[in-house]
């Protein structure tokens, strides 16, 4: 599963180089939050990109075939996603076969271990308590069935119980009541005693705001025009709220968000059709993608913008659910060659999760 050379051509990309900037956003945001310098785009600069595959070794292959239902850091060494398991060959009244999807851990001491075969969607993980959490179907008058706990203590509750007036927490893995004046938007809870990001309703200009848990709210610098929910994540104390990527957009925006004081933008980057943005060891880590369905993948990939600017290539081909270790040193991802990774003919199995040791590969990394 290492990607095959595409060759030494290089080719022009609009991909500029980030340069430096200090403009705080939000109400109570009244000067630059986080450790790392904000960055902005100068649009006039352009990089030439080389397609040549990055050296081999910076890529670590777990060979287990990925399927694209999310892939989350437990810790700095154990993964956990859904991977992708055949169990019934194809027929001609099947003729893609039978799979399965098991929710899994990997490390490298440990190798892959199966904590579920039950059909699942939309798995969680809580870092700060432990705590999974995933949706599974039975045939039941109650319908959808919401499990919660630890992995050799879960507790089955029917999603039909939960009210419309209770969210889901992506940091807690689990549901919680939110204000009935917020009723119909769309809102993120955040951990414990952070508030709730208000994203106001759905298809309207409404500003986004944080509201603490006293009920004191202040402005955020964003809309759900350009932020989902998907785009906001932990980052230490505080988190990331990256744009959604955007059509003919200059760059791609990320704020760092502090409960109790706003938000103020941390990085204006690089618009490269982006899944996911991650803050790692070294830098910003982007998934790249220069393709449609039944094209060549061009020049995607995975790139990283270091501290000082410099951009660099990490890997080449076809990138899912790109994922940061706790302490910034490792990537992850679901990763293939090309789009090629068809049931019918067996090809799925060509793309799997992979790695790259961001700081173990610190020296070769940054010498690019």
């Amino acid at each position: 599963m290492i990607p095959e050379a595409p060759g030494e051509e290089c080719q022009t990309s609009s991909t500029a180089r980030p340069a430096r900037t200090s403009q705080p956003y939000g109400d109570k945001a009244k000067q630059r939050i986080g450790a790392m310098p904000c960055l902005a785009l100068l649009a006039s600069l352009m990089l030439t990109a080389c397609t040549k595959e990055p050296p081999a070794h910076w890529l670590s292959d777990t060979k287990i075939p990925f399927v694209d239902f999310g892939l989350v850091w437990m810790d700095n060494e154990r993964l956990l996603f859904q991977r992708m398991e055949q169990v019934a060959m194809a027929t001609r009244s099947n003729p893609m076969g039978t799979f399965d999807h098991p929710l899994s851990t990997w490390s490298r001491d440990d190798g892959l271990n199966t904590l579920t075969r039950t059909k699942i969607s939309k798995p969680c993980f809580a870092r700060e308590t432990g705590t999974f959490s995933y949706r599974i179907v039975k045939d039941a008058e109650n319908g959808p069935t919401f499990r919660i706990g630890k992995p050799d203590a879960m507790v089955d509750k029917s999603l039909k119980a939960e009210a419309a007036d209770r969210a889901f927490n992506p940091f807690t893995c689990s549901f919680q009541s939110q204000p009935s004046e917020l009723s119909g938007h769309t809102v993120v809870p955040l951990r414990p005693g952070h508030g709730i990001v208000d994203l106001g309703r759905p298809n309207s200009a409404d500003k986004a705001h944080l509201l603490a848990d006293d009920g004191q709210s202040v402005n955020l610098p964003f809309t759900q025009a350009i932020v989902s929910p998907k785009g906001i994540s932990a980052d230490g104390e505080g988190y990331l709220v990256v744009a959604d990527a955007q059509r003919n957009a200059s760059c791609r925006r990320v704020w760092r968000l502090i409960p109790g004081q706003g938000a103020s933008e941390e990085a204006c980057l690089p618009e490269m059709s982006s899944s996911r943005v991650v803050r790692t060891a070294l830098g910003w880590a982007l998934d790249k993608r220069e393709y449609e369905c039944g094209t060549d993948i061009g020049d995607s990939g995975i790139f990283l913008i270091t501290a000082d600017g410099d951009l660099v290539k990490l890997a080449w081909g076809f990138v899912e659910n790109l994922a940061v270790s706790p302490d910034g040193c490792r990537l992850a991802f679901g990763h293939a060659p090309d789009l090629k990774t068809s049931c019918l003919d067996g090809s799925f199995r060509r793309k799997t999760v992979k790695y790259i040791d961001l700081c173990a590969l610190k020296a070769e990394i940054l010498a690019q």
